[in-house]
């Protein structure tokens, strides 16, 4: 794995540390203030509400870190790993037969939507957006993804430029543990949704899963940097 990704190895520590500096002082979920510490491993901390539970990254990268993350993420993290990527296809399939047994057409955003190889997953009687923060996923996806290259943006979805109840679906698969700001993501989501539109969300890591408590630093998807939060 490259070493610019894995957290366990001293180089992620020594490129990623110096850009951790947001501090959390109370819980995003419940606003309590009554924290503690649920986990410290090679210089990152995790915090645990006491209140409702909530497991967080505290502090959390800032957005310059975040920015420098990103780049390239998924050529780093799964492009050339023939096994992951078959799995995945083999997941967006299996998403995209429940999403449709509620709807079968209109006008879906995927958030944060990598190279566009769920978008593309998603039937052809749907019209089809999607954002992204790197710029070597965004051009994947108009690569990938026969659409209006406007449908695809670069950015945040906070500053995306589409018009408040458009979409009919709105999807987050592996989204929603990474952004610094869920209140202010889902708030935004709400106003760029229709009526009773569909909001989906996936392939989130469980704060309450036997494996996060029996392993924390070592279960699989803990990970100071991509993963904030731990619902």
């Amino acid at each position: 794995m490259n070493s610019t990704y894995s957290f366990r190895g001293s180089d992620y520590t020594k490129l990623y540390k110096n850009f951790e500096t947001v501090k959390i002082d109370k819980c995003i979920s419940c606003k309590n203030s009554n924290l503690e510490n649920w986990v410290s491993f090679n210089g990152f901390n995790a915090d645990k509400c006491k209140e409702c539970n909530l497991i967080f990254m505290n502090p959390q990268l800032n957005e310059e870190g975040i920015k420098e993350f990103y780049k390239n993420y998924i050529g780093k993290t799964r492009l050339n790993n023939n096994i992951k990527m078959k799995q995945r296809s083999i997941q967006y399939k299996m998403d995209v037969e429940l999403i449709t047994k509620f709807i079968q057409e209109g006008s879906v955003l995927d958030i944060g939507c990598s190279g566009g190889y769920f978008l593309k997953e998603i039937p052809g009687k749907f019209e089809k957006y999607g954002t992204e923060i790197d710029p070597f996923s965004i051009n994947l996806a108009r690569k990938n993804l026969k659409i209006n290259q406007n449908n695809l943006y670069l950015g945040n979805v906070l500053n995306c430029p589409f018009d408040e109840s458009y979409f009919d679906l709105i999807t987050m698969r592996g989204v929603i543990e990474h952004v610094t700001n869920p209140e202010e993501v889902l708030k935004k989501i709400s106003s760029l949704i229709k009526p009773r539109g569909l909001f989906y969300i996936c392939a989130t890591p469980n704060g309450e899963s036997f494996a996060a408590k029996l392993y924390k630093q070592n279960w699989n998807l803990f990970h100071p940097i991509e993963h904030l939060w731990h619902f």
